[in-house]
């Protein structure tokens, strides 16, 4: 069953990039991406990282007990979702309207709440996020190193804390400048001021959503169904469904989004709350977006979408009716 209020309705898989490294477009890393979708998708640990080396190549930890380390300029998560927003970030559930959540951000800070927000940036504002690196101080694209069953020197641990902080702060303001692309687009939805000229902002973001053909009945739904413990399912799969060769007249396939980056997320979702005409405000007093469930027309926070906002406009109300009662 589809969470109320959620607008995404398929099964969606989101794919992401680390922040603390330099951010390259999706189709820079295309032959890298393509290269762990099996891992993801038939794994035991659909959650597992995989590192990106300077080659292209694409590894994950081994799984052995024998020493590895791997030098990687970019690392990705895959990040399944269901239609209740359950995944398999246990700490983290996603809300019915990420996008929503994003642009009630007041400070670029408070994007970092967002569990491991992250853009695939097109090929103009790679380069110019390398001109932004270059200009402070990181001369080529920097490596890090991840190491399994072995321990990284000292010294090569705080080299890389120094870059990576300059890197986050970079990165952190290009997220913060999408963001403001995002909620002016949404003001000028809300405000009729979108003429069909302005579709092809958000018709450009929708290149990074695909369509991808998966089975629900896959071990990897099974595990976020199952929530925390996830890990306990017992995998009684056959050799054919571990390596992907089951014949797919056996099973039941469907359609499901395939996602790069959370801010394609969130675009995807305006995209279909368009297409449904569904109903989003921005709160009079205090400013916050909020989906609307039904079709009254309000204008103002209630007290579960901002309890400060409630609180401060029924302590108004109070001082204003007491000194209506007074003057009268």
């Amino acid at each position: 069953m589809v969470e109320k209020g959620k607008s995404i309705k398929n099964k969606t898989q989101l794919v992401t990039i680390s922040n603390d490294c330099f951010l390259f477009s999706r189709g820079f890393l295309l032959e890298s991406i393509n290269q762990p979708f099996p891992l993801w998708e038939l794994s035991k640990n659909p959650a597992k990282e995989v590192f990106i080396e300077k080659d292209g190549k694409a590894l994950s930890e081994l799984g052995r007990k024998g020493k590895q380390r791997i030098l990687y300029i970019q690392k990705m998560k895959s990040i399944f979702i269901n239609k209740k927003g359950r995944s398999h970030n246990l700490d983290y559930d996603f809300p019915k309207k990420l996008y929503l959540e994003f642009i009630n951000k007041k400070k670029k800070e408070d994007v970092e709440d967002i569990k491991d927000f992250c853009i695939f940036p097109s090929l103009g504002e790679m380069e110019k996020l390398f001109d932004e690196y270059k200009q402070a101080g990181i001369e080529g694209v920097p490596e890090f190193a991840k190491a399994f069953n072995e321990e990284v020197p000292e010294e090569f641990k705080k080299e890389e804390e120094v870059q990576k902080e300059i890197i986050r702060k970079i990165n952190l303001k290009f997220i913060w400048k999408k963001r403001k692309e995002l909620k002016n687009f949404v003001d000028d939805y809300l405000n009729n001021r979108i003429s069909y000229h302005k579709i092809l902002w958000l018709n450009k973001q929708m290149e990074s959503v695909s369509l991808a053909l998966m089975d629900p009945n896959n071990f990897l739904w099974k595990q976020i169904k199952a929530g925390e413990e996830w890990e306990s399912i017992k995998d009684d799969r056959r050799i054919e469904e571990v390596i992907g060769m089951k014949n797919i007249n056996n099973m039941f396939l469907i359609e499901a989004n395939r996602v790069y980056g959370h801010f394609a997320y969130c675009c995807l979702e305006l995209f279909l709350d368009i297409l449904d005409e569904k109903k989003i405000f921005c709160c009079k007093n205090c400013g916050q977006y909020n989906y609307i469930a039904n079709h009254s027309d309000r204008k103002y926070c209630n007290q579960k979408e901002n309890a400060k906002c409630y609180k401060n406009r029924k302590a108004k109300y109070s001082r204003n009716y007491r000194k209506k009662k007074t003057c009268g």
